[in-house]
């Protein structure tokens, strides 16, 4: 297998740079068992997991919007970009949930929102993406006739916009 890239550009930057936000969530950390913010990595993806042996805990998708605003300060005007990504996070149904829907939907909830708190905290601070707004876009169980092949459990997505603001 070849070296992975290192990420850079308009696009690529900004992605990787959400992966590191949720990687150093508290939340995603306990919930993967992961030691540390760099365990924590592999399991998130920067792809689908189609035929993947492993199933990440996120996986996050460049969207559709971006673009360069023009800026303008005093003398000097410069262009600024701004974006969107999709942030895409599961989680397994506890055994001790299978058969309480409302449980096992209130669980998934209070995970999905601690992540995304955690990550909204770290927003523009250091070297991490400044992030000017969020969407929750699906909040949903796996369906029954999928928990054979798929497995039970809910998935969740939020549109991450992105940019410097005004």
């Amino acid at each position: 297998m070849s070296a992975i890239p290192t990420p850079a550009g308009s696009f690529a930057l900004p992605a990787a740079k959400l992966r590191t936000m949720v990687s150093e969530s508290s939340t995603f950390q306990t919930e993967g068992n992961h030691a540390d913010a760099t365990e924590a990595l592999d399991k998130i993806f920067l792809r689908d997991a189609i035929e993947t042996e492993r199933r990440p805990m996120a996986n996050i998708r460049i969207g559709q919007q971006f673009s360069y605003s023009m800026v303008s300060g005093g003398s000097q005007s410069f262009l600024r970009p701004s974006g969107e990504l999709f942030l895409y996070l599961n989680r397994e149904i506890s055994v001790d949930h299978f058969n309480d829907q409302l449980s096992a939907e209130i669980d998934a909830a209070n995970y999905f929102g601690q992540v995304i708190d955690d990550v909204v905290a770290l927003s523009g601070k250091d070297v991490h993406l400044p992030i000017i707004g969020t969407q929750l876009m699906t909040f949903e169980p796996t369906d029954e006739d999928e928990w054979p092949t798929l497995g039970r459990f809910y998935y969740h997505v939020t549109a991450v916009q992105w940019g410097m603001g005004q």
